[in-house]
C-alpha cells in the first residue's frame, strides 16, 4: 500500500522507508523530490549497500524490487560454474568481469571447444545457445544448419545452383531477360540438386571458378557446361567481338594477348568496327595515332572514291569513321584548314560578332594571296587573322576582315588593327583602294 505524507510539500513515502531493507540496500534518509531533465519530478531516497557504498535510488525501483544493490554487489543473472558444458564449449574460467564500451559491465567465460580451441565468450551467448563451438567445428560438422537437407557440401555450390534456376525461371530476377527471357532453361537432371552437386564435384568445381555455358544460346546441360575461370568467362560473352584470322576464331582480347598482334585490344576493336581487312587490323602497328583510322588499302579506296565524286559524309558513313578522318586522308591540309574555319566561326557566334566564312571562301582568299603570308611572303602553313580584332569595335567575321598570315606574323601583330593585304586583293574583295600596301587602321 502506498503511504502519503500529510505534510504539505513533502513527497510520498516520507519517513516511512527509513531503515527498511530492499535486497542489499538500506534506506538511510527521508524521501525527496528530484527534477529530471524533461521537467518531470520523482521521489528518491538515500540508501546504503551492505558493502558500505551509498547512493540515491528511485523509490519506485526500491518498492518494485528492481534494484537489489550496487553494481559490484548486485546478484548476477547469469552465473557460470567451472566445468559446465554448453554444446561444444566447456567452461574453464567463469564470470570474468569486463567493462562494456557502452557503459557498465559484462561477464565472460574462458571456454574450450572439443577440438581444443579456446576463446572468451559472453556468458549470455552461452546461456542463449547463440555460441555453440569454434568456427572450424561449426563449419566442418555434418549437421550444419545450412546443409541439413543435402548433407556435407559447400554452401557456395548450392547458391550457384539456386542462382542458375532463378535466372532461368524467376521473371523478377534482374538477369532474367538474358536467360529465361531468351528461352534458356535448366535440364531436368539438374533440377535435382544432388545430381548437380555430383556432376560439379567430378568436373573440376572449386570456389575460384564459376559455371560456364560453352554455347551461350543453349541450355544448362552437362554437355554444354563447365567450370571456368573469370578470364575464360570474359572470353565467352555475347558482347565480345570475334575475329577470324589464319583459321583461328578468337575474341579481340585474346588476339591482343597474342604476340602476332601489334596493337591493343581497344585499337583492334576500333579497326574491326571500321571494317579494316582482318590481317591489316591485326598486324599493322598503330603508330601512336587515333584508333579510329583507316588501313592503307582503305585509304587508297577513299582517295579514289573521293576523286570520283563521292562526298566526305558518304565515305564517313561507309567506313564508320568521322568526317575528319576522311578529310585528313584525302588532304591533310584541307582537314586542318576546315577545323580552323569552323573554330573562328564558332568563336564569333559565341561573342555575338556578325558574319561567317565558308571553307571555300577562305580557300579563295588564300589563292588570291598565292598561298603565302601577306606580311612576310612565307609559303608555309597559314593561319586566319582578323584585320580588326574581335576585341575592338567595328570588328566582323566577314571575309573582308580576314587575311592569311603565318604563325609568326600573326603572333607579332597581336591586337593591332593592321591590314597587310595588297591592292589587288582588296579590289577582289570589293574594298576601297589604299595608297599603301600596309595601312594601320587604328
Amino acid at each position: 500500500m502506498r503511504l502519503h505524507s500529510t505534510t504539505p510539500g513533502r513527497p510520498p513515502h516520507s519517513q516511512t522507508l527509513i531503515g527498511n531493507r530492499y535486497g542489499r540496500w538500506i534506506v538511510i534518509s527521508e524521501c525527496f523530490l528530484k527534477t529530471h531533465g524533461s521537467g518531470r519530478r520523482s521521489s528518491f531516497c538515500k540508501v546504503r549497500c551492505d558493502c558500505g557504498k551509498e547512493s540515491e535510488v528511485s523509490v519506485n525501483l526500491l518498492l518494485a524490487n528492481k534494484t537489489g544493490g550496487c553494481k559490484a554487489c548486485a546478484p548476477r543473472r547469469c552465473v557460470m560454474v567451472q566445468g559446465e558444458r554448453f554444446s561444444r564449449w566447456t567452461v574453464l574460467q567463469p564470470n570474468i568481469r569486463k567493462e562494456d564500451p557502452k557503459g557498465g559491465f559484462r561477464y565472460y567465460c574462458l571456454v574450450e571447444c572439443v577440438c581444443g580451441a579456446r576463446a572468451e565468450v559472453a556468458s549470455y551467448s552461452l546461456r542463449k545457445g547463440t555460441s555453440q563451438g569454434c568456427a572450424q567445428c561449426l563449419r566442418d560438422r555434418p549437421e550444419h544448419p545450412f546443409t541439413k537437407t543435402h548433407g556435407r557440401l559447400p554452401r557456395k555450390l548450392h547458391a550457384i545452383w539456386g542462382s542458375m534456376k532463378s535466372r532461368c525461371y524467376n521473371s523478377q530476377n534482374q538477369a532474367y531477360h538474358d536467360y529465361g527471357g531468351r528461352g534458356i532453361r535448366v535440364c531436368d537432371e539438374w533440377l535435382d540438386y544432388a545430381r548437380f552437386r555430383d556432376w560439379s564435384l567430378k568436373n573440376g568445381y572449386d570456389e575460384t571458378r564459376s559455371l560456364e555455358r560453352l554455347d551461350n544460346d543453349s541450355h544448362y546441360t552437362p554437355s554444354n557446361c563447365c567450370w571456368a575461370t573469370k578470364l575464360q568467362q570474359a572470353n565467352n560473352t555475347r558482347t565480345n567481338i570475334k575475329v577470324t584470322w589464319n583459321g583461328e576464331t578468337r575474341s579481340v582480347a585474346q588476339w591482343a594477348r597474342d604476340p602476332r598482334c601489334k596493337v591493343t585490344a581497344a585499337t583492334l576493336a576500333a579497326r574491326i568496327r571500321s571494317r579494316w581487312p582482318t590481317e591489316e587490323a591485326v598486324t599493322t602497328p598503330s603508330g601512336g595515332r587515333s584508333r579510329r583510322q583507316l588501313s592503307p588499302s582503305q585509304s587508297e579506296d577513299v582517295v579514289q572514291r573521293f576523286l570520283s565524286g563521292e562526298s566526305v559524309a558518304t565515305l564517313a558513313r561507309h567506313f564508320s569513321v568521322g568526317r575528319n578522318v576522311i578529310e585528313h586522308t584525302v588532304d591533310p591540309e584541307y582537314s586542318r584548314e576546315r577545323r580552323q574555319v569552323v573554330s573562328h566561326n564558332r568563336r564569333a557566334r559565341k561573342l555575338g560578332i556578325p558574319g561567317a566564312v565558308t571553307h571555300a571562301e577562305w580557300k579563295l582568299l588564300r589563292d588570291l594571296c598565292s598561298n603565302r603570308c601577306v606580311c612576310c611572303g612565307t609559303a608555309g602553313p597559314l593561319t586566319v587573322d582578323h584585320v580588326i580584332p574581335f576585341s575592338k569595335d567595328g570588328s566582323s567575321n566577314w571575309l573582308s576582315n580576314w587575311q592569311p598570315l603565318c604563325s609568326k606574323c600573326n603572333s607579332e601583330k597581336g591586337g593591332r588593327s593592321t591590314d597587310y593585304r595588297s591592292p589587288h586583293v582588296r579590289q577582289a574583295l570589293g574594298l576601297p583602294q589604299k595608297a599603301e600596301a600596309q595601312l594601320t587602321l587604328v
